[in-house]
C-alpha cells in the first residue's frame, strides 16, 4: 500500500503533467524523485531534455488536449464524461465548484472549468496534505475525516470517468509519449487509490459528517 507522503506526492506530479508544460515540468521530469514515484506503480518516467520539453510538449498538450482540427482526443475535463452529450459546464462540474468552496479554496486555473482534471488533482493532492497532518498530530478522527472526503470526491467526481480519458490518451495516435505515459501512471495510481478508498468502513448515514445536500 502506497504511504501518505507518496500519495501526496504522486498527486502533485500528476497535476503537474496535466498542466500546460513549462520549464518547472522539465526539471520535474528530470529530477530523481520522479523516477521513484513512477517506480512505485510499475512503470517508467519519460526521457526528455528540457530543450525537448520547450520544443516538443506545447504544441503537444495543445492537440491532445485544447484543440485540433476535427476535436482533440482527450478533453481533461470531468463533465465531457460525466454528463449527458458531454455537456462542458454542466451539473457535475457545480458539485466540484462547491467542494472547493466548502474548503475555502479558490482554483489557480483561473481560465479553466473548475472540472479541469489537473485541478481536481491538486485539490486531492490538499486532501491528502490535510489526511498526513492530521496524522502527525495524531488526530485520528480528522484523519479520518480527510480521507472519507478524497474517497467522496474520487469515487463521485473522479473516478468515473478517468480510465475513459486515459484510454483516449494512450490510443490517440498523435499523442507524445510523455502524456501516454503520464496517462498510465495515472490509471494505474487512480486503480491503487480506488481499491485503497474501498476499503474504508462505512459510517452510519445518522453519523456522517456530511450530507448529501451538503455538495
Amino acid at each position: 500500500m502506497l504511504q501518505v507522503d507518496q500519495r501526496k506526492a504522486l498527486y502533485a506530479l500528476l497535476a503537474q503533467l496535466f498542466s500546460y508544460p513549462d520549464q518547472q515540468l522539465a526539471e520535474t521530469l528530470a529530477a530523481e524523485k520522479t523516477r521513484t514515484l513512477f517506480a512505485l506503480l510499475g512503470t517508467a518516467p519519460p526521457q526528455l531534455t528540457a530543450a525537448a520539453v520547450a520544443a516538443e510538449l506545447p504544441a503537444a498538450y495543445t492537440a491532445l488536449f485544447i484543440n485540433r482540427l476535427g476535436g482533440v482526443a482527450a478533453p481533461p475535463y470531468g463533465s465531457v464524461y460525466l454528463e449527458s452529450g458531454g455537456q462542458l459546464m454542466g451539473e457535475t462540474t457545480t458539485r466540484v465548484a462547491a467542494w472547493y468552496a466548502r474548503m475555502g479554496l479558490r482554483p489557480e486555473n483561473v481560465g479553466e472549468p473548475v472540472d479541469f482534471l489537473a485541478t481536481e488533482l491538486e485539490f486531492l493532492y490538499f486532501l491528502v496534505v490535510r489526511e498526513e497532518t492530521a496524522l502527525q498530530a495524531g488526530d485520528a478522527a480528522a484523519a479520518d475525516n480527510a480521507t472519507r472526503d478524497q474517497s467522496r470526491f474520487a469515487n463521485e467526481l473522479l473516478f468515473p470517468w478517468i480510465d475513459t480519458f486515459c484510454h483516449r490518451v494512450s490510443s490517440d495516435a498523435s499523442a507524445h509519449p510523455v502524456y501516454r505515459q503520464a496517462a498510465e501512471l495515472l490509471a494505474r495510481f487512480c486503480a491503487r487509490e480506488q481499491e485503497r478508498l474501498q476499503r474504508l468502513p462505512p459510517v452510519p448515514r445518522s453519523n456522517s459528517r456530511h450530507k448529501e445536500s451538503d455538495l
